[in-house]
């Protein structure tokens, strides 16, 4: 999976996820530097394994997790809750489940598991494991302001020889063990 393809995936699922919800598409929006925002943050982040493995994240400044959670259920929320960690978790399984729909009938394919939560301020998402490729984009949507990071690999293959191989002792371990 080249990361311009799954860029392009990225940014058609946080497109769809948000005009599904709110009828407007966000639009890329380059912060000075988001990761020193004054403000607290709260991030959910939702693995995934399969062919393809990694973890996608949402990141919020508090007030504008509030302001998200406050249109999508059409009422005032002015505090970070167990309901607005809800609203958030459902922003990326549905940015990392339209990944996932794009991808059906290729090659890849994943599991997603459940969304977790980290609040705190100066937050960044940070990747060092080899040959994962880490995608990171910040966005804006009227007053609400948010940054997606998608960090991933492609598991190997495993080549033809060491298949046969493996498929070749199989037989022959049950072979071993049928009753003559």
């Amino acid at each position: 999976m080249q990361e311009e393809q799954m860029i392009t995936l990225l940014q058609e699922s946080v497109d769809a996820t948000f005009m599904t919800t709110f009828n407007a598409a966000p639009e890329i929006y380059y912060f000075d530097n988001f990761n020193e925002m004054d403000e607290e943050c709260v991030i959910a982040s939702i693995g995934f394994n399969g062919t393809i493995e990694g973890s996608c994240a949402v990141c919020f400044p508090d007030s504008s997790a509030c302001r998200l959670l406050s249109r999508m259920i059409n009422q005032k929320i002015e505090t970070i809750s167990a309901d607005t960690l809800d609203g958030i978790g459902e922003v990326v399984n549905i940015v990392l489940g339209g990944i996932k729909m794009k991808l059906q009938g290729t090659e890849h394919d994943f599991n997603i598991s459940v969304p977790s939560y980290i609040k705190g301020s100066r937050m960044v998402i940070l990747s060092d494991i080899k040959k994962t490729v880490c995608i990171n984009r910040s966005y804006k949507l009227d007053d609400i302001v948010f940054a997606v990071s998608l960090m991933y690999k492609v598991k190997p293959k495993e080549d033809d020889v060491a298949l046969k191989k493996k498929l070749a002792l199989a037989k022959l371990m049950l072979l071993k063990k049928k009753p003559a």
